[in-house]
């Protein structure tokens, strides 16, 4: 049934869930979880936490005090048994074959973090057990992503006997056929959805196969590594627990998967949980060269890591080099450099990064002009934008960071090597990959999932790509899905905003995809004293609020060209509403807490949509 045509205005009735929508001046949807407040204070009192925490508990689907409690305190015990993985069996044996007859092991990784940290994890546990195994990453512009033909018959050629492929190789059914024909066994550990039909492998290590019956569907790449590892350690131990030394690679290992996991935005629960909670303690600590030089060389040397420090200093390293040339150097960065060599690779890591940058920001500004100069191009709800020169190593940044602009999904495509090849990046509710598999007799090829996609293309194609992808978002795209959500977890006053209320939040980190940081409401809210703008260009807004006795600082970063409407506000005495997010501020030895505000309007005591 098609979507087009549905119109609204808060505070209006939504045609998707029949609740009251409240639109802001932003043009945001405020969606707030239903408040349960008899449940959240008997919760708490059987957690030892305030009704705030178990509210937002039961807002992330947790229903058991047990759930409840493994997830404020994660525990390296409660992760699954590697042994219930498909196909380990078959692949810890193959592996054993290997190395009692000296064959040639080749790691088969991808191009991405992910790829790069489950490779080195590979790469360090083979030097541990006295091998050293050989690795084989595609180049991202020439090869592009998974398992190709070439590489497996160059690997062939120099008499690879076992590929273990990572974060990748599930649908790959012809180049493992032609790997086999080769006589070249292929042994594939991925997180990916399966094909219609599985490869020809000796063995599918994949949580995601449909006969899976591993408990956690969601292990990143080098989270199905990591299983395979302490699944060989235990074969080695000849016990369900691992000897001292395996113990602690493993403990030592969790970095790796931390790095992998919040890089590739796995949604953070069960497992992922663990590895991220005890991994990024982990990456802060870690004796690893390559790592301490990373670390250093993004300035987070003596901090606490977080999930941000991964996605937005360190992943950004470790995928320059593959984003402009070649990922190997990242790959010798974790698994094999000692110093100084782990310092002029993260050096070089680090410049490589600028370039990014540098190149990043030149094609977002040529693609918006091309917004500005042709107007047609926002007609419809999918952006189709292509250009010969532009490097196709960023494109999927710039994608994403159009998708945020402009709330729409959006295609970049370059031609800066003859055919067309591009990347996706999607809004929730529109599943990219089968938008494009919908219209996939334009390309020629496509692949993805439901946020990120990539295709090849020709160029007397696009146009009609842009009309098929439209096509297919009027029909399945409404406005409410146009327009971003604000999540809200609880509604609470500004005297609840406390340090303790900060300091408890924090027992929900590492927050990310499925555990995002909580968001608050308050209302009835008065503007006191002079709104004021921060930043260099005025691009920021800072005001304080105040509700009876308590009064807070509030910062809207980005918001700077709006203070002019809270001074209008202030001198009309309206009261405002505010999601915003409590954080502690610190300046000169002093700790305060503050609201970083996400979205405000005027307190019209309209209900907001209850989820």
């Amino acid at each position: 049934m098609s979507r087009a045509g549905e119109h609204w205005r808060g505070p209006a009735f939504s045609w998707l869930t029949n609740d009251i929508v409240l639109m802001t001046p932003t043009n945001r949807r405020w969606v707030q979880h239903p408040q349960r407040t008899p449940e959240a204070r008997a919760l708490a009192s059987e957690l030892g936490s305030s009704p705030v925490i178990a509210q937002i508990l039961m807002n992330r689907g947790l229903k058991s005090l047990q759930e409840m409690r493994a997830f404020l305190s994660p525990s390296l015990n409660s992760l699954h048994d590697p042994g219930l993985l498909p196909d380990i069996e078959p692949a810890l044996a193959r592996i054993d074959d290997a190395l009692a007859k000296g064959q040639r092991i080749v790691v088969y990784g991808d191009y991405d973090v992910d790829g790069i940290s489950a490779t080195a994890l590979l790469l360090r546990f083979f030097r541990l057990l006295g091998r050293d195994a050989g690795f084989y990453i595609p180049q991202r512009l020439e090869e592009g992503y998974s398992l190709n033909i070439n590489a497996i018959e160059k690997l062939a050629n120099e008499g690879a006997s076992l590929i273990i492929t990572v974060d990748c190789g599930t649908c790959d059914v012809a180049v493992v056929e032609r790997a086999r024909q080769l006589g070249v066994d292929v042994l594939i550990t991925d997180h990916h959805e399966q094909g219609n039909s599985l490869p020809p492998a000796v063995a599918i290590v994949n949580p995601k196969r449909r006969d899976s019956r591993y408990p956690f569907r969601d292990l990143s790449g080098v989270g199905v590594a990591f299983k395979l590892v302490w699944a060989f350690a235990q074969r080695l131990s000849n016990d369900r627990k691992v000897s001292e030394e395996f113990r602690d690679f493993l403990i030592d290992s969790v970095g790796l998967v931390a790095l992998g996991t919040v890089a590739d935005v796995v949604p953070l629960l069960d497992e992922n949980r663990v590895f991220a909670h005890y991994g990024l303690k982990a990456l802060a600590t870690c004796e690893n060269p390559g790592i301490r030089a990373l670390i250093r060389v993004s300035d987070l040397e003596g901090k606490e890591m977080l999930t941000h420090h991964v996605g937005f200093r360190l992943g950004p390293r470790l995928n320059a080099g593959g984003r402009l040339g070649s990922p190997y150097g990242s790959v010798e960065l974790l698994a094999t450099a000692t110093e100084p060599r782990s310092s002029e690779l993260a050096l070089a890591l680090d410049r490589a990064n600028k370039e990014r940058r540098r190149i990043e920001a030149e094609i977002f500004q040529g693609a918006s002009q091309m917004l500005k100069d042709d107007p047609a191009h926002l007609d419809g709800n999918v952006i189709v934008l292509a250009n010969e020169t532009w490097h196709c190593g960023v494109l999927g940044i710039v994608a994403s960071k159009l998708m945020e602009q402009y709330y729409r999904p959006v295609i970049l495509i370059s031609f800066d090597s003859g055919e067309g090849r591009g990347s996706g990046r999607s809004i929730p509710g529109f599943h990219l990959q089968q938008a494009l598999i919908s219209c996939q007799q334009t390309m020629v090829s496509c692949g993805g999932h439901a946020m990120a996609a990539g295709l090849r293309i020709r160029p007397e194609q696009v146009p009609v790509l842009r009309e098929k992808l439209n096509a297919y978002a009027r029909e399945n795209l409404s406005t409410a899905d146009l327009t971003p959500a604000l999540q809200i977890d609880d509604e609470i006053s500004l005297a609840a905003v406390t340090k303790e209320l900060v300091q408890e939040l924090a027992r929900l980190e590492p927050c990310g995809v499925g555990n995002r940081t909580p968001m608050f409401l308050s209302r009835g809210l008065q503007i006191a004293g002079d709104p004021q703008v921060m930043g260099t260009k005025g691009e920021h807004l800072q005001f304080v609020v105040s509700q009876g006795p308590v009064s807070l600082r509030a910062v809207a970063f980005g918001s700077g060209a709006l203070r002019d409407r809270l001074v209008r506000w202030k001198s009309a005495g309206e009261k405002i509403a505010l999601v915003h997010q409590p954080a502690l501020n610190t300046w000169r030895n002093m700790e305060t807490v503050e609201l970083r505000v996400k979205d405000f309007d005027i307190d019209a005591s309209q209900p907001v949509l209850q989820k």
